[in-house]
């Protein structure tokens, strides 16, 4: 539902590219990272992962 900007990085936390997901489109990232910019109001984006899931101190890394 709603909109977003889906920012892609490279292994080394460079952005590859910038793109627009809208309802019904997928996006899906191998390797590196994503970050989601939310375009409108009551946007609800769903994001699965393969676990096994350790936590966020041992899942996440957040790009400064």
């Amino acid at each position: 539902k709603g909109s977003v900007e889906s920012i892609f990085y490279d292994l080394d936390d460079s952005i590859l590219t910038r793109e627009k997901i809208i309802e019904g489109q997928v996006s899906m990232t191998f390797r590196g990272g994503h970050n989601y910019k939310i375009l409108e109001d009551n946007t609800l984006v769903l994001e699965y992962k393969t676990g096994p899931y350790l936590g966020i101190e041992n899942d996440k890394k957040f790009i400064k």
